[in-house]
């Protein structure tokens, strides 16, 4: 029975990327949940399954936060705090969310569309009432997010995000890149920020 409850869990987080591929701006864009099933809370036997949750706001903002279940079930074990995102687009089918796991932190990043922010939500979720850490990203920019190696030696490792900002000149088009590295843990710079050109 539990393993029919876990399929049944994963063929919705497989419904809830259709229709965000298939209605977003970005529909091309895969979005990657595999994080929003795991072993997180320290204090339950087993999985959780972790519930984005956009609650949008008038003037093109947008409250956010995790709603955490134990897998299989409608128990909540408890909602991480909200953030409040502005200049942003608040449905949910109206961006690009990806999910990253880093330890037992869950990092949502999203792709703006046109004249919007991006942004980067990342929690603990090993106990409830962690606080949240949070970027933002100016409009006109993709961004996209990877998993580095522990390089503080911290224990956990390191969130890469890179956005990628289309430029239009006379006959073409230029496209640069920004590189930003962040602790997994807690969100503190560990680099420098760098732009390079890609396109030219």
């Amino acid at each position: 029975m539990k393993i029919s409850k876990i399929l049944i869990i994963t063929v919705l987080f497989g419904f809830f990327t259709h229709q965000v591929n298939a209605q977003g701006k970005n529909s091309a864009l895969f979005v990657n949940n595999s994080a929003l099933i795991g072993d997180y809370v320290a204090t339950n036997p087993g999985f959780e399954t972790i519930v984005p949750y956009w609650y949008p706001l008038p003037n093109y903002s947008v409250k956010f936060r995790f709603d955490v279940y134990k897998t299989g079930t409608n128990t909540k074990l408890f909602s991480t705090p909200e953030k409040t995102f502005t200049n942003v687009r608040a449905g949910m089918y109206d961006q690009s969310p990806d999910f990253k796991r880093i330890g037992n932190t869950v990092i949502l990043s999203v792709t703006p569309p046109d004249y919007f922010q991006g942004y980067i939500y990342a929690v603990d979720l090993s106990a409830s009432g962690k606080s949240p850490w949070i970027k933002t990203f100016s409009q006109f920019k993709d961004i996209v997010t990877g998993i580095l190696p522990d390089m503080n030696g911290n224990g956990v490792g390191e969130l890469l995000v890179t956005t990628y900002k289309l430029n239009e000149v006379p006959d073409r088009e230029t496209i640069d890149t920004s590189v930003y590295i962040y602790d997994g843990k807690t969100g503190v710079s560990l680099a420098t920020p760098k732009t390079y050109e890609v396109q030219r």
